[in-house]
């Protein structure tokens, strides 16, 4: 898909080496038009001024994307998209299941998943299965944690996995 118009990067943590990246990565790579760069000090409690800030970009018009660097922002973008009535393609970073109905409609057209339920999780739980049977990982086969692009052909793969982890953990690790 290639947009024609300005893309939206919202950097929500001030001074986050890690989302100047992301949004350094977007820029690099977006060919459609100027990457504009809002930078706000939000968390993800204050959903009603992401939203306002986001809008009030938007507002300005020339935008065909809008690009969020968490989860929780990528839904903001979505009702900030609603709230204006804009034409453009919403994109974020990162997973958790609250996202998977905008990925299944394509109000969120994909997000990049580091995986870091994974990257934290597997060692923890390879590290049990060794502590607690003596079980060893495969060593033939990498162990694979990301990155991952979750869009509406995969959503319920994404989610099936969610589930399948949730309910391992529970069972291995509750009391």
């Amino acid at each position: 898909m290639q947009l024609s118009g300005n893309a939206l990067c919202f950097v929500q943590e001030l001074g986050n080496v890690g989302l100047e990246q992301r949004c350094d990565g977007v820029e690099a790579t977006y060919t459609g038009g100027e990457v504009v760069r809002i930078r706000e000090n939000l968390d993800f409690t204050r959903l009603a001024e992401m939203i306002s800030a986001i809008s009030g970009e938007l507002d300005k018009g020339g935008y065909a994307a809008v690009v969020t660097l968490a989860p929780t922002d990528g839904r903001a973008a979505v009702d900030a998209v609603k709230a204006t009535q804009v034409d453009v393609v919403v994109t974020s970073f990162d997973f958790f299941p609250p996202m998977a109905e905008d990925l299944r409609t394509g109000a969120i057209a994909f997000t990049i998943d580091q995986r870091a339920y994974l990257q934290g999780y597997t060692p923890v739980q390879l590290l049990a299965e060794l502590l607690r049977d003596g079980t060893k990982p495969e060593q033939a086969q990498p162990v694979m944690t990301g990155p991952f692009l979750i869009d509406a052909t995969n959503i319920d793969t994404v989610e099936a996995e969610f589930k399948a982890i949730d309910e391992r953990s529970r069972a291995r690790f509750s009391p």
